[in-house]
């Protein structure tokens, strides 16, 4: 991001890249939330929101066994996936069943 330039589309460039990835998050049908960490990403929650409320399949894959509090996710985080995936076998099998 550092070598972009401070401008772009007449958009400060911070502004600017949050505008295209909503626009992105519109455009898309299913959104892949990873879930790994003890604290997952604060912009891949935000999208997670973002598509949930939107309507948009929400789909988890997790392979970290840490949680926030005593072995469980935050239900704020859980709740909007349709599933949570934990490994690439389920990951893989249940991708291809969406096709």
């Amino acid at each position: 991001m550092a070598d972009l330039p401070d401008i772009i589309e007449g958009m400060p460039k911070r502004k600017y890249l949050f505008k295209l990835d909503c626009e992105h998050m519109d455009w898309c049908d299913v959104v892949l939330f990873l879930f790994d960490g003890r604290v997952p990403d604060e912009g891949a929650c935000f999208e997670l929101g973002y598509c949930y409320a939107k309507g948009k399949r929400c789909i988890a894959y997790k392979t970290d066994a840490r949680s926030f509090i005593d072995g469980y996710d935050n239900v704020m985080l859980h709740g909007a996936p349709e599933i949570v995936l934990r490994n690439e076998r389920e990951l893989r099998e249940y991708l291809t069943g969406l096709a």
